[in-house]
C-alpha cells in the first residue's frame, strides 16, 4: 500500500466535501467569512494589523478569479488565503549563520522555510501559528509538508511566511488544505522557486462551514493514525521480505532450499567432461559443509575473470554504465547502443552470458550484479567498477545467486580497500574466495526455486501498493 497516495487521497476528499458528511443545520460558510472581514476591519481600526496593499470594502469580489477551480457543496463558499486569514510576515527577522554561531544560550526554535534549522537565544513570537513555506526546492517537490505550525516561544526568518487568523481553529484547515494542493501555479523563478505574498494571498480556499472543519479535522487525525500504522507495518514487511530473499540466497549456496537426488552425477565429474584439462587445487575439497555431489572451488577456478572480449569496430554494442546495473534482487538489465569502437577502450568489456559485479563498496552492498543477456552483437562495455565472471562449471544464474547471496558481500566487506565510502574489493583477494557447487541439475533447480519464491515475495510486495 503505498501511504503517500492514501494520505493524498484523504486530503483530496476533505477539500472537496467528500470526507465528512455535510450538515444543513451547519452556519454557512459565507457569514463565517463576513464575520472574518468584519474582524479584520476592527483590527485594522485598531492598529493592530496593517491594511492590505489595495484595500478592499467588504464584499468586493473584483480579486476574485474569474473562474473557481470546482464546485462546493451547498454552504460552504470560495475565499482566498489573503481574505481569510492575517498576514504576519512584517515581523520576521532574518539572522546570519554568523550571529547565531556566536550566541550562547540557543534555547528557542528557529524556523526557515521547511521547518526549524536552528536553535536561538531569543525569540519572536510566543504563540500557536501557522509557517508556510516561500521559497526553496521543497515548494516543488513536497518532500515535507509546505505549511507546518509552529508553538511556544520561536524565531522565524525571512523564508517562511507566518499566517496568523481571527479564528484561530481556521489555521487547522488552511494547513491542510495548502498541504493538498500543489502550490506549483503561484511559483515563481525555476533556479530558486519562490511563493511571494501576493500569490499566497491569492491563492484560492474552498472554505466549509465553522463545524465541518472541526469534523474534517477529528476525521483526518483518525486516517492518520491508521495510515501511520499502515506505514508501519508495510517498512517492517518490506523489511521482513527484503532478510527472507536473502536467507533464501544463503540457503541456496549451501544446498538447503532443494533436496538433494543421489542420482546426480557429481559435480566433480561434470567439471572433468567439460574441461578435462581440468586440475583443481590442492583446495578442493568435501569438508567444511559442503554437501554430497557439491564441490568447492575458488571463485578462479569457476569463473573466467575479466576474459578479454574483441569485436568489429562498426558493429553496435551495448553500453552498461553503473546507474543501470539493477540493485537489489532485479535482474532486469538496461543498456545504451554505441559502435565497439567508441567503448572497447577505457571500460570494462563483456559477452554474452558474462556476469557482471560491482567492486565498489556502496554499488556492491546494493547487490549491483546482473547477467548480461540480449546484448547486440554478442558483446558490450560499461562501468570501469565492474568484475565480470565467465562461468565454467556454474550456470550464470547460480552464479548470480551467489554473488548477490549476503555471504559474497560479507566476504567481500572483510576485503576491502581503499577510502571509506569508495572502498574496492581486492581482485587477488576475489580470485582466492570459495564457491560451493551443486550438480548442474541441482543448480536448475534451486534457480527455479529462487525465481519461485522471489515472485510470490514479490506479489506480496506489490499487494502492498495502491
Amino acid at each position: 500500500m503505498d501511504t503517500k497516495k492514501l494520505r493524498q487521497k484523504i486530503l483530496d476528499l476533505a477539500i472537496h466535501g467528500k470526507l465528512v458528511p455535510q450538515d444543513p443545520n451547519d452556519e454557512p460558510a459565507s457569514v463565517l467569512l463576513e464575520r472574518i472581514r468584519k474582524e479584520k476591519e476592527q483590527l485594522i481600526k485598531e492598529g493592530k494589523i496593517k491594511a492590505p496593499k489595495k484595500s478592499k470594502s467588504a464584499g468586493d469580489t473584483s480579486h476574485y478569479p474569474k473562474e473557481w477551480p470546482f464546485d462546493v457543496p451547498e454552504g460552504w463558499c470560495w475565499t482566498t488565503i489573503g481574505e481569510c486569514l492575517i498576514n504576519r510576515d512584517g515581523e520576521r527577522v532574518p539572522l546570519s549563520s554568523n550571529i547565531r554561531m556566536k550566541q550562547k544560550n540557543k534555547v528557542y526554535d528557529y524556523y526557515g522555510a521547511a521547518g526549524i534549522i536552528d536553535k536561538v537565544d531569543g525569540y519572536l513570537f510566543n504563540e500557536r501559528l501557522l509557517l508556510i513555506g516561500e521559497d526553496g526546492a521543497n515548494l516543488l517537490s513536497r518532500v515535507k509538508d509546505n505549511a507546518f505550525f509552529a508553538e511556544g516561544k520561536y524565531w522565524v526568518n525571512n523564508h517562511a511566511h507566518v499566517i496568523d487568523a481571527t479564528r484561530k481553529p481556521l489555521l487547522n484547515y488552511i494547513e491542510l488544505y495548502i498541504n493538498s494542493i500543489s502550490l506549483d501555479p503561484y511559483i515563481t523563478g525555476s533556479a530558486q522557486p519562490k511563493l511571494n505574498q501576493d500569490n499566497l494571498n491569492s491563492i484560492p480556499v474552498p472554505l466549509p462551514p465553522f463545524r465541518e472543519q472541526c469534523r474534517i479535522k477529528e476525521t483526518i487525525e483518525k486516517w492518520q493514525t491508521l495510515i501511520d500504522v499502515l506505514h508501519d507495518y508495510q517498512n517492517e514487511l518490506f523489511e521482513n521480505i527484503t532478510q527472507i530473499k536473502s536467507k533464501v540466497l544463503d540457503l541456496a549456496i549451501h544446498g538447503k532450499l532443494v533436496p538433494q537426488e543421489p542420482s546426480d552425477e557429481p559435480a566433480i565429474e561434470q567439471l572433468k567432461r567439460v574441461n578435462p584439462s581440468f586440475h583443481p587445487s590442492h583446495n578442493l575439497h568435501y569438508g567444511d559443509g559442503v554437501r554430497k555431489g557439491w564441490i568447492r572451488l575458488r571463485l578462479s577456478e569457476a569463473f573466467e575473470i575479466n576474459p578479454k572480449v574483441t569485436g568489429k569496430d562498426d558493429e553496435a554494442c551495448a553500453f552498461v554504465p553503473m546507474a543501470m546495473i539493477p540493485g537489489g534482487y532485479s535482474h532486469e538489465l538496461r543498456f545504451e547502443r554505441k559502435p565497439w569502437a567508441e567503448i572497447k577502450k577505457g571500460f570494462t568489456r563483456f559477452s554474452e552470458g558474462d556476469i557482471g559485479v560491482a567492486k565498489i563498496s556502496p554499488c556492491l552492498e546494493n547487490r549491483k550484479s546482473v547477467i548480461f543477456r540480449g546484448l547486440p552483437s554478442g558483446r558490450g562495455a560499461g562501468s570501469t567498477e565492474l568484475i565480470i565472471f565467465r562461468p565454467i562449471l556454474v550456470t550464470a544464474e547460480y552464479g548470480l545467486i551467489f554473488f548477490k547471496s549476503g555471504e559474497f558481500i560479507a566476504n567481500c566487506e572483510r576485503i576491502y580497500n581503499g577510502v571509506v565510502g569508495q572502498q574496492r574489493v581486492d581482485m587477488s583477494e576475489i580470485r582466492g574466495m570459495y564457491i560451493n557447487i551443486p550438480p548442474i541439475s541441482e543448480q536448475n533447480k534451486i534457480v527455479r526455486t529462487v525465481e519461485l519464491l522471489f515472485h510470490y515475495l514479490d506479489i506480496i510486495q506489490r499487494s502492498n501498493h495502491l
